[in-house]
């Protein structure tokens, strides 16, 4: 949780510099307001999914399905086009 706080504070400055080059100026706040709620969205509800699933598998399924999302995750990434 702490690593992941300090590395927020880079990624989120980052993500609105990226969206104020490739989004038009008049879109701009949506699309910053729109990333900000799906953040806090998946803030607080990352947790309770994943108690849920390690309160109903156990931790090694638990594990094994958090690497596959992260593998899918990076295969998604991959395919977004290079700035």
């Amino acid at each position: 949780t702490f690593i992941s706080a300090i590395v927020s504070q880079f990624s989120q400055p980052s993500s609105a510099k990226l969206m104020k080059r490739h989004i038009p100026e008049e879109h701009v706040g949506v699309a910053v307001s729109i990333a900000q709620s799906m953040s806090a969205i998946f803030l607080l509800a990352g947790p309770i999914i994943g108690s849920f699933f390690y309160e109903h598998m156990g931790i090694y399924p638990s594990l094994i399905t958090m690497a596959v999302l992260f593998l899918i995750s990076t295969l998604i990434l991959q395919t977004l086009p290079s700035t």
